[in-house]
């Protein structure tokens, strides 16, 4: 048989596994999604890759969500929702975490070939697959494909749809969602950056052909500016622009977090950051200086809607000291989704 030929029995097989998943199921998976607080991930293996996957689009779709065993994610607490992947419901160590998050009065849902299996019955959703586990011996669906794959293909493509129908809950359309989730707009005399479940922050438009935006001089206020995102990923990325001239020449970087510190140790703590994280090491000192002089820091309880004056007057200043004549203001919420109400509620600056 010819590899197209396998590729078409492949798409065959998977064409033929929607018909075996009860829709009830999978409607009890959702609006689980939707009632929770927090949403956690786990497999193992090939259907791990493919449950990692699901956890970025919920995330992109602006859910709390976490992958369980890396370094970032939170506890989980009894108004939270494990998902697990697994074929045959028996892998110990996701049968462990199950155990556990039942013990804590989390919700335990299920996504497997059997709905017998240990996980299954402690789950309180179980979407029951097609498919064929490792051992060909034990399994009801014949595939032509080796161990588990169709099993893991299927996962896959259940939660792409899933992901479907929480857009479709939401009322967002998946058609104007670029490959990085974000497209821009615009409306009335502001440049809108928005996701597929919002808007994310404004900037005042300087000029704009297609999706260019003009970086003239301008403010960046960073909600969460101590956490690891902003350490990992916002701090090196913005020294790289700043390295390739990329960066407006008069640039203002407010960093707000719940942190009690100085601006001195809020530039040490960008310094550490961009020493541990860049794909450049800042070696001109002097150059690297001059980036760390547009970082100014303030101790931010965004659940406090006064405190917000504060943020505004050190913004304010800095514009004035740096020439900064229009308001030409991003806002990056790099905190838990469960703030954004809240920032964009109290948020006096647009």
């Amino acid at each position: 048989m010819r590899t197209v030929q396998f590729l078409a029995e492949v798409i065959e097989e998977l064409h033929r596994s929607a018909d075996f998943i009860a829709e009830d199921e999978a409607e009890k998976l959702v609006h689980a999604i939707l009632e929770s607080e927090k949403i956690f991930v786990a497999g193992a293996g090939r259907s791990g890759l493919m449950i990692r996957a699901f956890a970025m689009r919920l995330m992109q779709m602006g859910f709390d969500a976490y992958v369980v065993g890396e370094t970032v994610t939170p506890n989980l607490d009894k108004n939270d929702l494990l998902i697990v992947g697994s074929g045959s419901g028996e892998t110990k160590s996701l049968s462990f975490m199950a155990e556990k998050a039942k013990s804590l009065g989390a919700a335990v849902a299920v996504v497997t070939i059997f709905p017998e299996s240990t996980i299954g019955r402690l789950s309180d959703i179980v979407v029951k697959m097609p498919g064929s586990p490792k051992d060909k011996a034990d399994g009801e669906y014949k595939t032509i494909q080796p161990m588990a794959s169709l099993f893991e293909q299927t996962l896959l493509l259940f939660f792409d749809s899933v992901i479907l129908k929480l857009m479709e809950k939401k009322g967002s359309n998946p058609a104007r969602c670029s490959e990085d989730t974000q497209i821009w707009s615009k409306e009335n005399d502001d440049v809108v950056l928005t996701s597929c479940v919002g808007t994310m922050f404004y900037i005042r438009e300087n000029g704009r052909k297609g999706c260019e935006i003009k970086m003239d001089s301008m403010t960046l206020i960073l909600f969460g500016a101590t956490g690891d995102l902003a350490k990992r990923k916002i701090f090196p990325a913005l020294f790289n622009l700043f390295v390739e001239q990329k960066l407006p020449h008069r640039f203002s970087l407010i960093g707000s977090g719940r942190e009690p510190l100085t601006e001195g140790e809020f530039r040490k703590h960008v310094e550490l950051a961009i020493r541990t994280f860049s794909r450049r090491s800042p070696e001109n000192r002097s150059q690297f200086e001059a980036f760390l002089r547009s970082f100014r820091y303030i101790a931010l309880d965004v659940t406090n809607k006064a405190e917000y004056n504060k943020l505004l007057t050190l913004v304010r200043k800095r514009e004035q000291e740096l020439g900064i004549t229009e308001q030409n203001r991003m806002y990056y919420l790099s905190v838990a989704p469960k703030f954004f109400g809240v920032i964009a509620e109290n948020e006096p600056f647009a």
